[in-house]
């Protein structure tokens, strides 16, 4: 357990909200209950068990509102979940990679999410493990017989798909 003996559970039930907020919807619990795969009164006995730790403001048929001390804890494991799917993409993992950053996500300190997020900047990262909207500069061209093609040889910077292949871009 960490983040003041949080557990685990905890921190997932603060991601769920957070990812709720990042999409403007609001984290009642019925629907945290369906995205979390869990009954809704143990999400609601939950949901109190936070509020008792300052994490979360909770009001039943509203839903659930992070506190600054929840957001925080929130979008720390949201973003040691994310950079983990990009690292497993980048080390060739494909099969239940989210379900595998969910279990990493907790496990994982400051200093290595530090240089995992180091390594991923100097390897670059698969166009496909990018979100929608994403903005980020494409470096090079990777194929899978890994062969870089530098962009600057392209003539026309929106053939690279139509030339890229079944390659990922980094």
């Amino acid at each position: 357990m960490k983040e003041d003996s949080l557990s685990e559970e905890m921190e997932e039930y603060l991601e769920a909200i957070y990812r709720k907020k990042e999409k403007g919807e609001n984290a009642k619990a019925l629907t945290l209950a369906h995205d979390l795969g869990i009954k809704p009164a143990s999400v609601s006995e939950m949901l109190k068990k936070l509020e008792k730790k300052g994490l979360l403001i909770y009001k039943p048929y509203y839903g659930a509102k992070l506190t600054k001390k929840g957001r925080k804890i929130g979008e720390k494991v949201t973003r040691k979940h994310r950079l983990i799917e990009r690292f497993l993409g980048l080390i060739g993992i494909k099969r239940k990679v989210h379900e595998k950053a969910c279990v990493l996500e907790h496990a994982i300190p400051d200093d290595v999410e530090k240089g995992i997020k180091k390594l991923l900047m100097q390897k670059g990262v698969p166009l496909a493990n990018l979100r929608v909207g994403t903005k980020t500069r494409i470096l090079g061209i990777m194929t899978d017989k890994i062969l870089t093609i530098p962009l600057i040889q392209f003539k026309n910077p929106h053939a690279i798909s139509q030339r890229a292949g079944t390659g990922g871009g980094y």
